[in-house]
């Protein structure tokens, strides 16, 4: 498989998010890349490919797909599902489809989404607005599974450290605690 990189979209802390094109089967796609300097940590490594192989066994159409894993210049990386449109952050504070009816509907997607995680074992740990998608045909996405947490494995963050965006953590995670499935319903209540 042919992949062209296009654009960098996002940059975090561990990764960096490209606009890319799969020559082989002709569709745009996302890559998801671990940072090359993290990629010699082995525990951020097993991490990040433990998780999308989680990730990749998901099947909802509330959910952004993940294609394959891959190595991208000595990194793993991960290749996804493209949802043209925003996030709903920026859809949000374009303050247009600020209405009810828009609302249950991404609650709605979401709960489907996280339904099918949790079905599965998986707990996002960052619902929030930016990791929803709203693509132009009304698909709503949950997308960005970087900090979940796989219930079979353990989790490989450091004791004691607090992942997700605060304004959207369940008071449990602020406490230290295990998340779990109300982790979710909780940041999706406050998003």
């Amino acid at each position: 498989m042919a992949i062209i990189l296009d654009k960098k979209i996002s940059e975090s802390a561990t990764t960096s998010v490209y606009h890319a094109f799969d020559d082989t089967l002709g569709r745009e796609v996302l890559l998801k890349v671990l940072h090359r300097h993290l990629a010699h940590d082995e525990h951020v490594r097993q991490r990040f490919v433990r998780e999308a192989r989680a990730c990749a066994a998901l099947r909802s159409e509330d959910i952004v797909q993940i294609y394959d894993l891959r190595e991208h210049d000595g990194a793993p990386a991960i290749i996804m599902e493209y949802v043209p449109g925003r996030s709903l952050k920026e859809v949000i504070a374009e303050g247009k489809q600020c209405t009810f009816a828009f609302t249950q509907k991404v609650a709605v997607h979401v709960l489907r989404g996280l339904a099918a995680a949790h079905a599965q074992g998986i707990i996002h740990r960052d619902i929030k607005p930016g990791n929803i998608l709203v693509s132009p045909n009304g698909a709503i996405k949950i997308t960005d599974f970087g900090l979940a947490q796989v219930a079979v494995a353990p989790t490989l963050t450091s004791e004691g450290t607090i992942v997700g965006t605060p304004a959207y953590l369940a008071p449990e995670i602020l406490r230290g605690e295990a998340a779990d499935a109300r982790t979710d319903l909780f940041s999706l209540g406050a998003t």
